[in-house]
């Protein structure tokens, strides 16, 4: 007789944003490796809700979670992950990328984020840090207190993504 030896799950990954929805498959092969129907399915995730028919909703909470799909007739299952990507910058880029500033002057430094998908979008949630001198709020960085012929970091990172960028500063 034809029996269950093997469950599959389409896609084994996906990676998608708080809030949407993507569709799971469960297939079932036999001991011939030919698909088998009659299958009844249970499906489990963390991460997001997920209907009875495998359409799974992401949650609000960025990170990777588990989809399961499970044949209480064969006692077969199948693992597949998900990622929910925070919305936000995936990607910060400093200008200008290496700089030499004399003491006493000093040099505007700016950002750009993109998304996953490399679009442009807005940087409101940016945070920069020096490693030494003033960093204002405009982006303005000044060697107040540096010392001359040393290179110094300025960074950004945004504050819900992570995702961070730096550049050097040359001070002579």
């Amino acid at each position: 007789p034809r029996i269950v030896t093997r469950v599959a799950l389409s896609p084994s990954g996906s990676t998608i944003s708080p809030g949407q929805a993507v569709r799971f498959q469960a297939s079932a092969y036999d001991q011939w490796n030919r698909p088998y129907q009659g299958c009844r399915w249970e499906w489990g995730a963390s991460g997001g809700l997920i209907t009875p028919d495998g359409v799974f909703t992401a949650g609000q909470q960025p990170g990777r979670y588990r989809i399961t799909v499970f044949d209480h007739l064969s006692g077969q299952a199948a693992y597949g992950w998900i990622t929910i990507q925070a919305q936000g910058c995936a990607y910060v880029v400093l200008s200008p990328r290496v700089q030499r500033v004399r003491l006493g002057s000093r040099v505007k430094v700016s950002a750009v984020c993109y998304d996953a998908q490399l679009n442009m979008i807005p940087t409101a949630n940016l945070q920069f840090t020096a490693d030494a001198g003033t960093l204002d709020k405009y982006g303005w960085w000044s060697p107040d207190g540096c010392s001359p012929r040393r290179i110094y970091k300025l960074w950004a990172r945004d504050r819900t993504t992570g995702a961070t960028d730096s550049v050097l500063i040359y001070v002579y």
